[in-house]
């Protein structure tokens, strides 16, 4: 009888970052992870990813998964912050904390940011619930009525009543 020799596979050392870890709209109990001057309005994965790779020098890996905590949030970023040896790629950034602080950083100063890191308006860059912000801002400055100011609405406020039943 052969012996079998233990199952041995490489734990996977890339540190998982969600956008809403580093989202100045959310608040701890929603997902937010660093402190509140720290964080960023609204940034999305490909942001973050993108600040990963350009601004901090980290490979890092884009995926489509939704966040646990909202299931709208759609992507993640897988970032390789220690090399084969188990070495820090960037010593300055060696715990999790340092590490989305370093992103949150990187993102504000990105070139599709406006000022003050505020969000752009590329649709690239744009989360699913800024894009419903948009919607209804345009639908706010539509022609037309506004809600509840219509032809119904008026018969409503006047207390007029519809013809009921046949005559």
């Amino acid at each position: 009888m052969a012996s079998k020799a233990p199952m041995i596979w490489k734990h996977d050392e890339r540190v998982v970052v969600y956008p809403p870890y580093i989202d100045a709209a959310r608040s701890v109990a929603k997902g937010r992870r660093i402190a509140l001057e720290d964080a960023v309005e609204h940034p999305h994965a490909l942001e973050v990813a993108d600040a990963c790779e350009r601004a901090l020098g980290m490979r890092c890996e884009l995926e489509d998964k939704a966040y646990s905590r909202d299931f709208w949030c759609r992507g993640r970023v897988r970032v390789e912050w220690k090399r084969d040896d188990g070495s820090f790629v960037r010593e300055e950034l060696n715990t999790r904390g340092k590490l989305l602080r370093a992103i949150a950083a990187a993102v504000k100063a990105h070139p599709e940011r406006g000022e003050n890191g505020k969000p752009g308006t590329n649709p690239r860059f744009m989360t699913q619930h800024r894009v419903f912000e948009e919607y209804l801002k345009q639908v706010a400055g539509a022609a037309g009525p506004a809600p509840g100011q219509g032809k119904k609405a008026e018969k409503v406020r006047s207390g007029k009543k519809g013809k009921k039943g046949r005559k």
